[in-house]
């Protein structure tokens, strides 16, 4: 779903919001899930593993179990969602690891790999896959908005960036990338410094149910997504919890939507930045899940 969201706010540009929460299970993720289970089938193997916090392991879960796989979904134990039973009512395995999320995705594919499961989780291996998959919301964008010149989008590992800046030079499209993050995110904080990607030493803020789909110390794609942004001269910006809050309940009762705190902060960052915008600039904040 494209929707013009320009006369809800004084602007001088077109803005639209892509929604993406009208998936199957309500996230972008469902993007991604659906190319692993198809993958996994391909190199024959009946078991997925990977790390979650939630909407990942809840759109692994769906698909696969369209398709008789078993899926095992590493937790970090502090962490609570109802995402955690949807994982089970799917027929997903969740195991509860006492540790980071970042830890999780290290055990999880240490232990794929000596069982000869296949490994899920975001990172090199699975880099391109992931792209592909993500470059299909660029692709939509594109046939709705052939003028687009400028993208919003909420980080964490920064996948979901690389995908779409992935995408730009598939389609030969010149875009500016904007990133919207939490306090603690260390591709927000390396593009606000104007420097190369930095892991932060640890996190910089206490997780909560707002933040939880931003937050994070060590970007699994920091890298490539700092490049995109700084590539496309874009910008990054950090929010606290009630900003986020604040402007997804403005949304949610306003156009109306449903949509996550976290998942707005790519929009909110080029509302907030909106002056540095030309009058033909064409641009899309990308909300990527409902708010569950």
């Amino acid at each position: 779903m494209i929707l013009d969201i320009s006369n809800y706010f004084d602007l001088h540009f077109k803005l639209y919001i892509k929604h993406e929460g009208n998936n199957p299970t309500g996230t972008q993720k469902d993007r991604v899930a659906k190319m692993h289970v198809l993958n996994c089938l391909f190199l024959g193997v009946k078991k997925m593993v990977a790390a979650s916090c939630g909407n990942f392991g809840v759109a692994l879960c769906f698909y696969g179990a369209r398709r008789n796989l078993e899926v095992e979904i590493y937790i970090p134990t502090a962490y609570e969602s109802p995402r955690v039973r949807e994982i089970e009512e799917f027929g997903g395995r969740v195991v509860r690891y006492p540790g980071t999320y970042e830890e999780c995705v290290k055990i999880s594919s240490e232990i794929a790999k000596e069982n000869g499961w296949y490994n899920a989780n975001p990172g090199k291996e699975n880099i391109i896959l992931e792209y592909w998959g993500y470059s299909s919301i660029f692709k939509e964008i594109i046939g709705e908005l052939p003028q687009v010149s400028c993208i919003g989008v909420p980080v964490s590992n920064g996948v979901t960036l690389g995908g779409l800046g992935f995408a730009a030079k598939l389609y030969d499209y010149k875009i500016r990338f904007v990133a919207g993050s939490c306090l603690s995110n260390p591709i927000a904080l390396s593009v606000e410094r104007h420097e190369p990607y930095k892991p932060l030493e640890g996190l910089t803020q206490n997780e909560t149910e707002i933040n939880e789909p931003l937050i994070n110390w060590d970007s699994l794609d920091g890298s490539n997504a700092v490049r995109v942004i700084q590539e496309s001269q874009g910008f990054a910006m950090r929010f606290s919890d009630e900003e986020l809050l604040s402007f997804s309940n403005f949304l949610n009762e306003r156009i109306p939507l449903s949509c996550h705190p976290a998942s707005v902060a790519g929009l909110l960052a080029i509302l907030a930045r909106k002056s540095s915008f030309t009058p033909d600039t064409v641009a899309v904040g990308l909300i990527t899940s409902k708010n569950y």
